[in-house]
């Protein structure tokens, strides 16, 4: 692109076809024209699940050690063979394996919590689960509703609405990236009507999850007028308590402690978005204080945090648009100290605050405006496109009586969780029906087995 003299670096990057079922490739030199002839060395890379070999002739080529390339070419660690070329003619013909990959699971579900509150009169029911999910690579989260008539109501993701896709008969939750050493927490909570059957029988179903289950715990909130027997299911019966009644009181203590837990949390995403822009990782920073903006209660904190979050995302968005224009200009064999400086720092988007404040510094007033302005059309833009999702916290009235049960793991993601019991009332109705139905059900065989005597007697 430019005039040099006596040397000129070159680096050609191309593309060849090439048809995995013949599992076989050719790699020929590349020439350039009115030179010497060129030497050098040639490595070959893979990816993990791709076994090469060589085949047929090496004429012109000479096994190289890997630790004995020379420093110009490279990271040599994912290099598969290595050669020394000696002539400039030569082809190297390889056996390409591409081998499956064994299914792994793209993320676990470490514990749920179900909560099902049954009114009194063994109709209506409502559900909520909460789920705490190492995500991995899953980025949709399949949900199907035990019954067909099950309503959907509201889903958060780490705290946030979050608006899901339907997906036939099931719902698709979006799910947020994560590190390896954290979890997100999934909460949903659906209607539904309670399954009554014969004799005071009750039979329940939980959720069907595109992942196996672990720890799963499923609370029943019953009348406490009520007497339950006969349990059954997938799930094992741990406690049965008495509770007091949902009232206002504990209604108001219940956002109070809500209120304490969010602030807690505000605070928390404010300090590590700050310990994260430290320590280079800008991608968790910006999650964190995310999270602040959501979970903060008074005004004046809600502002804070989301001028902070504002700031944080411009910066990020400035080192970026800086970082294309130094991988442009590179591109262009147009180089200088501080642009090689910049790309080294940059560290593939893992960047410090120091360094994000050292790129704004070496800009110009110009340049740091027309950024500036660039950058706060893009973050407009995108948050005006992305759209908020709206939900109403809903506080289930957990009241009455509690049944616990509890499963430590659930592996086949398409059989559901069961629960069954049967359940009688103890009211001075109910209790004098508890007393009569036996006695009613006797009297009902004894006349079927006279009935039956009486055809069977021979007659005289």
């Amino acid at each position: 692109h430019n005039k040099v003299q006596n040397s000129y670096d070159l680096e050609a990057t191309y593309q060849l076809p090439f048809d995995p079922k013949s599992q076989k490739a050719v790699i020929c030199p590349v020439a350039t024209l009115e030179t010497d002839p060129a030497k050098g060395y040639l490595a070959v890379m893979s990816a993990g699940r791709v076994e090469i070999k060589a085949l047929g002739d090496l004429s012109g080529l000479k096994l190289e050690d890997p630790h004995a390339m020379p420093s110009s070419a490279g990271d040599m660690s994912d290099a598969v063979l290595c050669y020394r070329t000696v002539r400039p003619d030569y082809a190297l013909q390889l056996s390409v394996v591409r081998h499956d990959s064994a299914e792994v699971l793209q993320a676990r579900v470490n514990k749920v919590d179900i909560s099902s509150v049954i009114a009194d009169n063994l109709g209506d029911m409502l559900t909520r689960v909460t789920m705490q999910i190492s995500v991995g690579d899953l980025r949709f989260l399949k949900v199907n509703l035990p019954g067909s008539d099950d309503s959907l109501w509201t889903v958060f993701v780490n705290g946030k609405a979050t608006e899901p896709a339907k997906d036939g008969n099931a719902y698709r939750i979006p799910l947020e990236a994560s590190a390896s050493d954290e979890t997100s927490t999934v909460e949903l909570i659906y209607a539904g009507t309670a399954n009554c059957g014969f004799m005071g029988a009750q039979s329940y179903k939980g959720p069907l999850f595109n992942l196996p289950l672990n720890n799963v715990k499923w609370s029943f909130y019953v009348a406490s007028q009520r007497e339950y027997y006969g349990f059954g299911g997938t799930m094992t019966l741990e406690s049965d308590t008495m509770l007091q009644t949902f009232s206002i009181d504990r209604y108001e203590s219940y956002n109070v402690e809500q209120t304490k837990l969010n602030k807690s949390k505000a605070k928390k995403g404010l300090d590590k978005g700050e310990q994260f822009a430290r320590q280079g990782d800008p991608v968790r920073a910006k999650k964190a204080l995310e999270e602040a903006v959501l979970f903060a209660q008074e005004k004046s904190d809600r502002e804070d945090a989301r001028i902070q979050y504002k700031n944080m995302v411009k910066q990020q968005a400035i080192v970026g648009l800086v970082q294309r224009r130094n991988v442009m200009r590179l591109n262009e064999n147009v180089r200088d100290e501080k642009q090689m400086d910049q790309l080294r720092g940059f560290n593939d988007g893992n960047f410090t605050t120091d360094y994000a404040k050292s790129v704004q510094q070496s800009l110009t007033i110009e340049e740091n405006e027309a950024l500036d302005s660039l950058t706060e059309k893009i973050i407009d833009q995108q948050a005006a496109a992305a759209g908020v999702a709206q939900a109403i916290k809903i506080t289930v009235p957990e009241h009455g009586r509690k049944l616990d049960f509890f499963r430590p793991i659930q592996i086949n993601p398409a059989a559901p969780v069961t629960v069954e019991f049967r359940t009688f009332d103890l009211s001075p109705f109910g209790n004098a029906w508890k007393n009569i139905w036996p006695a009613i059900l006797l009297l009902a065989l004894v006349r079927i087995a006279i009935g039956r005597k009486s055809k069977t007697s021979p007659a005289y």
